[in-house]
């Protein structure tokens, strides 16, 4: 009865890892595919002026490393490596008038 249960748990196991899995490489191909990633999964939307602040942010926010797409005029920076605990940050620049 004992290896029953063990076996049982075991193939629980790697079904709940392949779920995951395929959930997981979705979320990537959205992200790096789609026309528009949804909002819902957006953790921060940031309004900036200008690009060299876009970078100094990604280097602040995502030290380890990040995926930047752009999309509709939006820019959408992905941090983290695997889906749950992956950060997506969805950025609008606005363009500011320049100075004489």
């Amino acid at each position: 009865m004992k290896s029953i249960t063990k076996d049982l748990g075991v193939i629980t196991l790697i079904g709940l890892l392949l779920l995951w899995s395929f959930i997981a490489g979705i979320e990537r191909l959205v992200f790096f595919n789609g026309n528009k990633y949804p909002d819902f999964m957006v953790n921060k939307k940031i309004s900036l002026d200008s690009r060299e602040k876009l970078y100094k942010l990604t280097q602040l926010t995502c030290p380890d490393g990040n995926d930047i797409v752009e999309k509709n005029g939006a820019i959408y920076v992905r941090c983290g490596l695997l889906w749950p605990l992956t950060q997506v940050s969805k950025i609008s620049l606005i363009n500011t008038p320049a100075k004489n």
